[in-house]
């Protein structure tokens, strides 16, 4: 995956805490394209949380 490949410089403690805070972001953009109604920017963001989601819990 393209995070891992400027991610792996980084000690545990900070992917975590960087993850969180995109993970974050994600979630308040993806809520508002949902009140939006907004499909495809929700099925953009969706796949996005969702590879943030997997690469956290592979820390």
């Amino acid at each position: 995956m393209m995070i891992k490949q400027w991610f792996h410089s980084y000690s545990k403690d900070e992917k975590s805490k960087m993850l969180k805070d995109k993970i974050l972001k994600t979630r308040i953009k993806l809520i508002q394209a949902i009140n939006n109604n907004n499909r495809e920017k929700m099925n953009e963001l969706l796949a996005i949380y969702e590879v943030l989601v997997i690469e956290f819990e592979n820390l």
